[in-house]
């Protein structure tokens, strides 16, 4: 197929879906993702889509810089799920949670136990994972839905937080990064983020290694907010050494053996 063909059925997929994968182009179209990237940067030099990672959205589309759920979820799958696992430990009966709308966060919401927990999240794959667990006290905020994503935001979001204190608050974010602290790509997800951090006792960081030394477009919150950061791998000496000097403890989720 000419490239110039392959192009206008990658524009056709994503009128249809929003958002296309570079993964799944190479194996529809038998060629290597190197040369998807090429096209895709050939139609974004031409106003017709939006590269993010992992994929790509249509120009016009009202999804942000965020990959959708459906591509995070894949992003360093294996990393996520170690941390997920990791942060479990950090859980016991009787306490009360708020879990940030995310994909390692998701995948800690699939692995909870079924403990006696109260659990406020603004999350709806969150939400439904949970619902099936009886002794779990499931708190779902009102909202409005994020376009590409299952997170309720917006104003009626931030004042059902202002009510609640929690003891443990299990954040994600989009980037890390000693300057610029903790980032996320909009300001609607950013308010939202430091009305949780807010409202817990112990802020906990779920963050694999991609986020590391990288900045969304907005800050919400300094580095030092943070209590606990457990990660797939360990983390460059800068940030280790930041880490420590501000009393941050550093977990670096173990390996699984086979």
């Amino acid at each position: 197929m000419l490239a110039v063909n392959r192009q206008e059925k990658i524009l056709e997929l994503l009128n249809e879906k929003n958002f296309v994968k570079v993964s799944a182009l190479s194996k529809m179209f038998g060629v290597s993702e190197e040369t998807i990237r090429r096209d895709m940067e050939k139609l974004e030099s031409q106003g017709f889509l939006r590269r993010i990672h992992g994929g790509a959205t249509l120009a016009s589309s009202e999804i942000d810089d965020v990959p959708p759920i459906a591509l995070r979820k894949e992003i360093n799958m294996a990393g996520k799920k170690r941390i997920a696992k990791e942060a479990v430990k950090y859980i016991k009966a009787g306490d009360s949670m708020i879990l940030d709308s995310g994909s390692t966060t998701l995948m800690l919401a699939q692995i909870l136990p079924d403990i006696d927990i109260s659990v406020i999240t603004n999350d709806i794959n969150i939400a439904y994972e949970l619902s099936h667990k009886e002794k779990i006290n499931l708190i779902l905020t009102g909202g409005t839905q994020r376009k590409g994503s299952y997170s309720l935001v917006g104003p009626e979001t931030e004042r059902f937080y202002e009510a609640y204190n929690v003891q443990k608050l299990f954040l994600s974010t989009s980037g890390i990064h000693l300057e610029q602290g903790l980032s996320v790509s909009n300001t609607i997800e950013a308010h939202i983020k430091k009305k949780i951090i807010s409202c817990a006792q112990e802020v906990i960081c779920l963050a694999d290694i991609t986020k590391f030394n990288k900045t969304a477009l907005v800050t919400f919150a300094p580095l030092d907010c943070v209590h606990k950061v457990i990660c797939d791998e360990k983390i460059n000496e800068k940030y280790e050494r930041f880490f420590k000097e501000r009393g941050i403890e550093t977990i670096i989720a173990a390996e699984e053996l086979y």
